[in-house]
């Protein structure tokens, strides 16, 4: 806009200075003197111009946003505490196992006289996946022995799995008053022994003996008379005491 109003006012000049040339004396002044009018408005309304004109402010471009740093992960990073796994419970054999079915004779509890002789039997089943056989005994594991011996075979054929047998064994009752149990259990070929249920428990005979008289002995592969027990041939085991 400025550099326009300048040419302008240079060509306006300019002509006047033509007009002024053609003219003589009173004319060439009051041509003169428009001329200098005709500069003095220019300049003014120039020095208008140059001061409504906004002044130009440099513009400062933004810096670019860098992205956050990322900040590191920890190297000792604290990991979640895993409780310990149960211990499992020890493998237990599928081959050799026992359930009790019944009690046949001697029911728990039952009362009988000082040193009287008794006929022990159970009901035992085979689940377990192995033939009990000849060489499978019924052991002595704790309690009173009641003159019974400490192992002896229980069958002379194969019980096969799902097979359930009667085992009987005879016992003596201890001569003094009192509750008296023995406790068995059922032991393999390989000489390791193995119970009833789950756990693989003993099975027992329990029963009280009335009134009073001497005391038996204590050794479990004794009878009340001090013989050994031997056990019959063929058939469920039956312990009867030597002559």
């Amino acid at each position: 806009m400025q550099m326009k109003n300048q040419k302008l006012l240079i060509l306006i000049i300019i002509a006047l200075l033509l007009l002024s040339g053609c003219k003589s004396g009173n004319d060439k002044l009051d041509s003169e003197l428009m001329i200098t009018q005709a500069v003095q408005t220019m300049e003014a309304q120039m020095t208008e111009t140059a001061m409504a004109a906004p002044t130009s402010t440099p513009t400062t471009e933004p810096s670019p946003t860098l992205p956050p740093t990322p900040i590191p992960s920890p190297t000792n990073t604290i990991q979640p505490i895993t409780a310990p796994a149960a211990a499992a419970n020890p493998p237990t054999s599928t081959c050799d196992v026992a359930t009790f079915i019944d009690d046949i004779t001697i029911p728990d509890g039952t009362t009988m006289s000082p040193g009287e002789s008794f006929t022990k039997t159970w009901e035992l089943r085979n689940d377990g996946t192995c033939t009990w056989n000849a060489n499978y005994q019924l052991v002595f594991v704790s309690g009173n022995s009641m003159g019974g011996p400490t192992a002896v075979a229980f069958t002379t054929t194969d019980v096969a799995p799902g097979e359930s047998i009667q085992i009987s064994i005879d016992l003596v009752a201890p001569t003094t008053a009192g509750e008296y149990t023995a406790n068995y259990m059922l032991q393999n070929a390989a000489g390791m022994n193995f119970g009833i249920g789950a756990y693989a428990g003993s099975f027992y005979v329990q029963i009280n003996v009335s009134g009073s008289g001497s005391e038996s002995s204590s050794s479990p592969t004794e009878t009340s008379d001090g013989s050994s027990p031997t056990a019959t041939s063929g058939g469920p085991v039956v312990i009867t005491p030597e002559n």
